[in-house]
């Protein structure tokens, strides 16, 4: 749904839209889980157990439901932090090199190629 929203935007950048939601790759769906049950939970302060490595490897439907509004508020949170985080160093990087493509482009040669020397 904020794909289809984020995409509706006009002069979006279409690709980086893709790229930049499509982050949960299977190696890193467990650390992405464990922090935002963590961060939910810390927040939420509703005596939740910590999340455990073992907890994945037995999830059922109920422990799903048992963990879904500590997941909810812990991913918004961190999806948050992460969208400031990334468009600032985004913004920066950028920046930088379209300054290093206009430092390039207006560079003064000292000799100019194919230039005669007198």
């Amino acid at each position: 749904m904020v794909i289809g929203l984020a995409m509706a935007i006009p002069k979006a950048n279409k690709v980086a839209l893709l790229l930049g939601t499509n982050i949960s790759l299977p190696p890193t769906v467990p650390f992405i889980t464990w922090a935002s049950y963590e961060i939910g939970r810390s927040v939420l302060r509703n005596g939740l157990s910590p999340l455990r490595w073992i907890d994945f490897k037995h999830i059922t439907w109920s422990s799903l439901g048992r963990m879904y509004v500590p997941l909810v508020v812990g991913g918004v949170i961190l999806g948050a932090l992460c969208g400031v985080l990334f468009y600032f160093l985004t913004f920066f990087v950028a920046r930088r090199i379209k300054k290093a493509k206009h430092n390039v482009s207006t560079r003064q040669y000292r000799n100019p190629p194919f230039s005669r020397r007198r």
